[in-house]
Formats: C-alpha cells, sequence, structure tokens
C-alpha cells in the first residue's frame, strides 16, 4: 500500500526543515513567527503526505521534490520578512567569499 517513496517524501521534509532551519535563522521574522512558524511546519508535512506517488521514476520523483522544496520556500516566505534573494540563501550561506574565483586559480 505504501511505497518505499511515500515514507521518503517525509524524511526528505524533514531533512530540508532542518537544513533550510540552519541557514535561516539569522533572518529577520515577521509578526507572529512561532504561530507562523508552526503552521508552516504543519502545513508542509502535510503537503508531503498528501502528495501522490502516482508513478516510480525518476521524472516523477524529480518533480515531486521541487514542489516540495518549491513549498518550503514558500513557508519560509509566510516566515520571514527578508528579501528573496536572502530567502535564497545568497546572502547567509557564504559560498560567495570561500569559493575560489577564475583569477585565484
Amino acid at each position: 500500500m505504501f511505497s518505499a517513496l511515500f515514507w521518503f517524501k517525509l524524511v526528505f521534509m524533514t531533512e530540508l526543515l532542518l537544513c533550510e532551519g540552519l541557514f535561516t535563522y539569522k533572518l529577520r521574522r515577521r509578526d507572529h513567527f512561532p504561530l507562523r512558524l508552526s503552521l508552516s511546519i504543519v502545513a508542509a508535512y502535510a503537503v508531503a503526505f498528501a502528495y501522490p506517488v502516482l508513478l516510480y521514476n525518476a521524472w516523477y520523483s524529480s518533480l515531486m521534490f521541487i514542489a516540495l522544496f518549491s513549498f518550503s520556500i514558500l513557508c519560509i516566505k509566510v516566515c520571514f520578512d527578508e528579501s528573496w534573494i536572502k530567502r535564497n540563501f545568497l546572502r547567509h550561506t557564504r559560498i560567495y567569499r570561500t569559493s575560489p574565483r577564475v583569477s585565484d586559480i
């Protein structure tokens, strides 16, 4: 009845929320942040649980994980009061500062 992919959606959402929490804890929070955060977490798990596993192939799995990631980005928008660039982790990951530049190679 329930395939491994069905349960992995919930594992994926857990990993995704934990990782996004590590990257977004310094962002400006919106009013009523605890309520927004708890409702966003419940909604994220509800979407992951309700997303149907119609096919068990690479294309459908990729589409499913992209949809779950997109919903988690929407949850970040609901919880934090930052620009889209900050919400998409460009400023807080520090990859820009630590990655080798073309001139350094």
